[in-house]
């Protein structure tokens, strides 16, 4: 079956239904934009608050062994301890955010997805068609898994890479080789599972 367009060319209706497919999805998505911004704003804070260890170790060796004040080191490890329980809350809510944002698209895009298989079960049942709800639920799971924030971290490691360069060069390059052999283990753990 095909329709005329505007130009006068003739789309195919599948090409069509699949664009709106595309703008419904798109629809969906854009739903969490803002919340999207927030888990922004919250990576940047966290990736921050990653370096409060580093740093504490530093103000130990720096001022704390120098002066033997007893006093110095515990008002900076009670900052410390502030520190990692606001980072901890920071990630907490950032996790929420982004449940918020699975259930959102999973309400957005079930009614379509249950009329979908309903249909198509009707016409030619398989396999295929009854997955469809179980992979809506997949996406959902996607959305709120921790993989996805990974990507909201991911910018900060060449800014940390650098950081540790800036140290010492010897210590960058063996950041460098680390993760490297981290992520040679991880390919390989996926690849023989």
């Amino acid at each position: 079956m095909k329709r005329k367009c505007h130009e006068g060319e003739e789309v195919p209706m599948q090409n069509r239904t699949l664009e709106q497919g595309r703008a419904e999805l798109r629809a969906a998505r854009g739903k969490s934009h803002g919340l999207y911004w927030f888990v922004a704003l919250f990576s940047l804070f966290t990736n921050l608050l990653m370096l409060t260890g580093p740093i504490y170790m530093l103000q130990v060796y720096d001022r704390v062994l120098g002066s033997k004040l007893q006093e110095t080191l515990i008002a900076l490890s009670l900052l410390v301890v502030f520190l990692y329980g606001i980072m901890g809350v920071l990630d907490f809510t950032r996790g929420r955010i982004m449940a918020r944002v699975g259930a959102k698209f999973q309400s957005a895009m079930d009614r379509r997805v249950f009329d979908a298989v309903i249909r198509k079960s009707a016409v030619a049942p398989d396999m295929q068609t009854q997955s469809g709800l179980n992979d809506l639920e997949t996406i959902q799971r996607f959305i709120t898994s921790p993989i996805l924030l990974a990507f909201f971290d991911l910018p900060w490691t060449p800014i940390f890479l650098a950081g540790i360069f800036i140290f010492h060069p010897l210590l960058g390059w063996m950041a460098v080789g680390s993760a490297t052999l981290l992520i040679l283990i991880a390919l390989l753990n996926q690849f023989f599972s």
